[in-house]
């Protein structure tokens, strides 16, 4: 059922933004271990006493990092399923027919950032087959323009620009590439703190 979802485009771009909030809100390390540590120091000494509990204290103990018999462990957990959503959020905004080339257009080519997800920074890479003015410009997923790359007369070749997303929030942004004000070609990638 979800396959046909995403088959209908305002469907598929709702589930990718609720992707987005989950990797955002719901996985943040920074804020939701130090809770995990703080809950278990609240409740550890009523664990520790309890004489008809199920796993030994070394256990429980190391079951908030890792896996304990089928429990898996809360932190790792997190984290892997904070790796699950970013590749299952890669797999709906990347061409299945080619990763790499995002346009078949005989002016230019633009191709997918690398590395995709990213943390913070990233290479967007163009080539154009002949001299041409281009905007490379970066959007996040309400349309707002985050930054401009490029606005330039270039000449014929194969070019390559990083993208610092420092202060960013984590998400899928999009990056534009339009040249001579005739084509434009769109590329989506991960941000990921």
């Amino acid at each position: 059922m979800l396959n046909r979802v995403l088959l209908e485009e305002p469907y598929k771009k709702s589930y990718i933004e609720e992707l987005q909030s989950y990797l955002q809100n719901g996985f943040d390390e920074q804020i939701l271990f130090p809770k995990i540590d703080s809950l278990f120091n609240f409740i550890k000494n009523d664990y520790f006493a309890d004489t008809l509990k199920m796993y030994s204290n070394e256990q429980i103990v190391q079951n908030l990092e890792e896996k304990v018999g089928l429990v898996p462990g809360l932190k790792s957990f997190i984290a892997n399923r904070k790796k699950s959503v970013t590749t299952q959020l890669d797999s709906l905004i990347t061409s299945t027919k080619d990763k790499n080339n995002l346009s078949n257009s005989p002016d230019f080519q633009l191709f997918q950032n690398y590395p995709n997800p990213f943390n913070p920074i990233t290479t967007i890479s163009f080539e154009l087959k002949k001299a041409n003015h281009i905007i490379l410009d970066v959007y996040d997923m309400n349309g707002r323009k985050i930054v401009a790359l490029i606005n330039r007369e270039q000449k014929a070749g194969q070019y390559s620009v990083t993208f610092d997303a420092t202060g960013l929030a984590s998400g899928v942004y999009l990056f534009n590439l339009n040249v001579a004000g005739k084509f434009k070609k769109t590329g989506k990638m991960i941000l990921i703190h």
